[in-house]
């Protein structure tokens, strides 16, 4: 953990009160809390009521948030001296370790909190008994509010007439804002459409819908279940901010009938159609797809993982993506299932889209195992050129890069001040276009640190090479350690790079004799 000098508390803890709580509200809750013990002032304000009004410890490990921790954490938005909680939102996704009779007194002892989000907590999802002794819990908290807690929930697909019960009741003090059905018992399987038709109907009569997790509950292919998902997205797109649509079994033609009801979904930011390898089958579906995201004006994350993209799919769909966009998931698509081949039209796509500032907000990029080869990463490295590329990851795995596109890219990092993680994993670097071992990669790699002290991770596991390229790995590693620690003297950097290429030379007459060993055995290298 980085130490402060005393001069720079003093800063700190003579900001205006409003400014503090500011700085305290960037903070993750523990963050926040720990605050507390750097001076007087921060411990007063890590208490204050303003700043743990909206309390989200869904990045908590799973088995780490107790039931003591979250009463904790939500004691400290008590106000004095009325005694009242201050707590407005509660997000406890993952926290398996919680209790639900704890979750029922903290609704119970919160009467101003009007949002509660639980997907995936405890070892069980949501179930009907459940739900009325949460409500239960709501009518003591708050008897004459007239508006209800807002759940976002994760539900059993066995349990589907509860959860129709419940979205259709108007008795309950409770509405489903958000809901999970990918969760699945080894006996469960898709929706038929008959029960995706009653779940569209019964949420056409309940209060808008911010998000929608429909993982595998239908089979594409169908017709009528197609029909019935069309109508409960036509239903909830207004309200919608995230939807998952991955591993249905989508198609071209699924894509054209999609694209009408997700038009109207002016607050979507997050969309997922991952592990859908029929997507891109028929262009009439990749235009309609292009078309819906064109639509989209607020995406900020979009999956494509597995959807069988071919290069010029890709492509198209790069091109209409909108300026907003700030992670995008393309892995995975070899062009196996789409037209075109490789993946050098959508690299072209990507870098022209990142290069002429169309993508300036993309800071996240993940093309693993999309046969880019050395003509992508050309491509790619232009980008990273640009002033305007502002990606701080980008993954590059299993991509076949080789030395030629590795040395590419390197020399493109030697001016950028922006990428923090880079994944060449599984990409044969130590190799050149003939299938000779080389070094070239890693020493480019290791001379591209030199000037770049932005750079905080590189992923190299999968990479074949020999005694000579595990002591040029090494040298990188201790640069990035240098990096992750906030700078390096020139000379400190000097000799580590100037270690590392004393190390090469000094095995570099083995390095014929062991290179093919070791690619035969290909051992996994890797710098974290």
């Amino acid at each position: 953990m980085e130490c402060f000098a005393d001069a720079d508390v003093d800063r700190l803890s003579s900001l205006p009160w409003p400014a503090l709580s500011r700085v305290l509200l960037g903070l993750s809750p523990g963050e926040r809390a720990a605050a507390g013990c750097v001076c007087r002032r921060l411990l007063g304000a890590s208490y204050s009521p303003e700043v743990w009004t909206h309390l989200d410890l869904s990045a908590f490990p799973g088995h780490a948030l107790s039931d003591e921790a979250l009463v904790s954490f939500v004691s400290r938005s008590r106000t004095r001296p009325s005694g009242a909680y201050a707590l407005l939102s509660l997000d406890v996704s993952g926290a398996h370790s919680v209790s639900f009779d704890c979750l029922t007194s903290v609704v119970r002892g919160c009467s101003s909190l009007v949002e509660l989000t639980m997907l995936s907590a405890g070892s069980e999802p949501m179930n009907l008994k459940r739900l009325v002794v949460l409500a239960d819990a709501r009518r003591a908290a708050a008897p004459i509010r007239a508006q209800p807690l807002a759940l976002s929930l994760s539900w059993c697909r066995r349990q589907l007439p509860d959860l129709l019960s419940v979205v259709r009741s108007t008795s309950l003090p409770v509405r489903v804002a958000g809901l999970d059905l990918s969760w699945r018992s080894d006996s469960e399987t898709v929706f038929s459409a008959a029960a995706l038709h009653e779940l569209a109907a019964a949420l056409e009569c309940s209060l808008p819908t911010t998000l929608l997790n429909l993982s595998g509950v239908c089979d594409g292919g169908d017709a009528t279940a197609l029909a019935a998902m069309v109508r409960l997205l036509s239903h909830a797109a207004g309200s919608l901010q995230a939807l998952s649509l991955a591993a249905n079994d989508l198609d071209g033609e699924a894509c054209i009938a999609l694209d009408g009801s997700l038009r109207g979904a002016m607050e979507l930011h997050t969309l997922s159609l991952a592990q859908n390898p029929k997507l891109a089958h028929r262009a009439a579906g990749v235009e309609a797809l292009a078309r819906t995201l064109h639509s989209l004006p607020r995406l900020t994350c979009l999956n494509l993982r597995g959807c069988g993209l071919g290069d010029e799919a890709a492509a198209a769909l790069v091109r209409a993506l909108t300026p907003s966009l700030r992670a995008l998931t393309l892995s995975h698509n070899p062009a196996g299932g789409g037209a075109g081949g490789g993946g050098g039209l959508a690299a072209a796509a990507l870098a022209l889209a990142l290069a002429n500032g169309h993508l300036t907000r993309l800071c996240s990029l993940d093309l693993t195992a999309c046969r880019l080869g050395p003509s992508g990463a050309r491509a790619l490295a232009g980008a990273l050129g640009c002033h305007d590329c502002g990606l701080t990851s980008l993954l590059l795995g299993a991509n076949d890069l080789l030395d030629a596109g590795v040395c590419d890219l390197c020399a493109a990092l030697e001016h950028n001040s922006r990428l923090k993680e880079l994944d060449l994993s599984s990409n044969s670097i130590c190799l050149n276009a003939k299938g000779a071992a080389t070094l070239t990669a890693l020493h480019g790699m290791l001379a591209m640190l030199s000037s770049n002290a932005t750079l905080l991770r590189i992923r190299l596991a999968g990479n074949a090479t020999d005694a000579a390229g595990l002591a040029l790995i090494v040298a990188i590693g201790q640069a990035l350690t240098c990096n992750r620690a906030g700078g390096r003297p020139q000379a400190q950097l000097n000799a580590v790079m100037a270690r590392g290429f004393e190390a090469s030379e000094a095995h570099e007459t083995s390095v014929d004799r062991h290179a093919q060993l070791y690619v035969n055995k290909a051992p996994v290298l890797a710098t974290r």
